[in-house]
């Protein structure tokens, strides 16, 4: 059984760099990390400063931690976080 907390979003041993981290990867389809960090609109913010219009941003739960994603939300993160 693998031991990271989102196998199917990320690499296992990039999810395991980056508990309690938001990670930016360019897409839906795409598992290579692009920023990381604990502030999350400045993860966002800087990966679209890199040229990436829209990127996915993913919380990378601490070990134990419960994180559940909502798959149909399309509410712009700075919108919300900002």
């Amino acid at each position: 059984m693998s031991k990271c907390p989102c196998p199917t979003l990320l690499h296992e041993e990039d999810a395991e760099k980056y508990p309690g981290e938001y990670v930016t990867v360019s897409g839906p389809d795409s598992k290579k990390v692009l920023r990381h960090g604990k502030d999350a609109v400045r993860v966002y913010t800087e990966t679209q400063q890199m040229g990436y219009a829209s990127p996915v941003i993913i919380y990378v739960p601490k070990h134990g931690e419960t994180f559940i994603y909502h798959q149909y939300n399309r509410q712009s993160l700075v919108d919300v976080y900002a």
